[in-house]
């Protein structure tokens, strides 16, 4: 896989921080203790969230290596579920 940012979660699981309040009003707004979710098709992992990956521009990418090294700064169910998901097994 290439190392270029995808923000596209049909391409592939996305993490990003949720968004919150209303796009088209211009009222949108990340909270302080946000954690990063992973988003398939727009939607976290955990069923909390849906955004339109596409239309934000910052990310983590599973090749960036972020989340596996930092696991504390994801979601616990999203990281769970990535994990078991999406995520090479080395047995």
């Amino acid at each position: 896989m290439d190392n270029k940012l995808v923000t596209n979660s049909s391409i592939r699981p996305v993490w990003q921080l949720p968004v919150h309040g209303a796009e088209r009003t211009g009222n949108s707004y990340i909270p302080n203790n946000a954690k990063y979710h992973c988003f398939v098709d727009n939607k976290s992992l955990c069923d909390k969230y849906h955004q339109d990956t596409s239309y934000y521009d910052d990310g983590i990418t599973v090749e960036s290596g972020a989340i596996a090294t930092s696991p504390n700064i994801a979601c616990s169910r999203c990281y769970k579920k990535w994990k078991n998901e999406y995520c090479e097994r080395s047995e």
